[in-house]
């Protein structure tokens, strides 16, 4: 199965907003140490399973799902003080998938009453689970408060709709993401009832949005518009505001989270070749993580990011010498690849 669309998806996982103390390790005064936790995909036998990479261990923990389950998927992982929430699916031998979410890589909890699908993006905000899934051709919103499930409308007539993040201010949600129609792709949004509205743009170019986040009761959704084939990054100031270029020439915007009262914003930008990167807030320049050891430049992307006190941390890939994508992530101490994973889809960090 192809994860390039839960690649955007899931940053469109894609948001952590965290808090604490600054400083990395162990903070001496509260007795705090920061916690990573990276999420991804390995295989076993063809079948998918979900882990989880804790504290920069080699060996991954797998996460459990019920016995007899042929795999597991984790799409997506948000983190609420010192909770980490993946969510995904598990599936059976019959092909029957159902959308979960793991709450500290605990028992996985089943969303719903006998939903069919998967899990693209989770949020945590006041104890309340919010979810953005899909089954067969429908997507919806979940939350755990009511255990109610809106579906998502397209905004006109034939369009085909691309949800891609959940992001809620206050407990008010929405969901960001675009949708094609008559051959145009244009970002947009949805509200709590599932109703979209596009998002603006001043030029006559195709919009994609792929993740969002809340702070302060805003919320900031981020990705790309093309112009004659060039990607470019770009964000959208509280949904129905101004489209604003992040990088110019090449790039995209694939996760966005809150943290010292800013957006941090993940993706990569185009300097010769595709380098994976960070924007500290809108409108800033584009930060380089650390490059892959490789013998000459490569391509790598950032599909997820955190942030504990002043450090930053994402998810993504890379391009090895032989040219295979391989996952990675990058922590306080730099640059860490994991060839044991098909995928890494999540990056959270806490601090207890």
């Amino acid at each position: 199965m192809s994860r390039k669309l839960k690649w955007a998806i899931c940053p469109l996982f894609f948001c952590a907003l965290l808090f604490g103390a600054c400083g990395n390790g162990t903070n001496s005064a509260l007795n705090l140490t920061t916690h990573v936790y990276v999420f991804g995909n390995s295989r076993n036998d063809g079948d998918s399973v979900a882990n989880c990479w804790i504290d920069k261990s080699a060996i991954p923990q797998k996460l459990s799902v019920p016995e007899g389950m042929a795999g597991s998927i984790v799409n997506c992982v948000t983190a609420s003080g010192v909770n980490r929430y993946a969510a995904g699916e598990y599936y059976d031998e019959d092909d029957n998938h159902f959308p979960c979410y793991w709450k500290n890589e605990g028992d996985p909890v089943v969303i719903g009453d006998g939903y069919q699908g998967s899990v693209y993006s989770i949020v945590a905000e006041k104890n309340t689970i919010y979810i953005l899934g899909n089954s067969d051709e429908d997507y919806w919103l979940w939350d755990s408060l009511t255990n109610n499930q809106t579906l998502l409308s397209p905004p006109v007539a034939g369009a085909v709709i691309y949800p891609q993040a959940i992001a809620v201010a206050n407990g008010v949600v929405c969901a960001a993401g675009y949708y094609t129609s008559a051959g145009v792709s244009a970002a947009c949004y949805w509200n709590a009832n599932g109703d979209c509205t596009g998002l603006s743009v001043s030029g006559d170019y195709a919009t994609y949005g792929f993740a969002a986040a809340a702070l302060a009761g805003k919320v900031l959704m981020a990705g790309k518009y093309q112009e004659a084939l060039v990607d470019n990054a770009c964000c959208w100031d509280n949904l129905g505001g101004a489209l604003t270029t992040l990088t110019a020439g090449g790039g995209r915007a694939n996760a966005v989270t809150a943290a010292n009262n800013r957006f941090y914003i993940a993706g990569y930008y185009r300097d010769g070749i595709d380098r994976a990167c960070y924007w500290n807030g809108e409108g800033s320049a584009p930060v380089a993580l650390p490059a892959a050891p490789t013998t000459t430049p490569r391509n790598s992307y950032a599909y997820s990011i955190a942030v504990s006190g002043s450090a930053v941390y994402a998810a993504g890939e890379f391009y090895d010498d032989d040219d295979n994508n391989v996952p990675c992530y990058w922590a306080d101490d730099g640059f860490h690849s994991i060839y044991d994973a098909y995928e890494v889809t999540g990056i959270a960090v806490a601090k207890y």
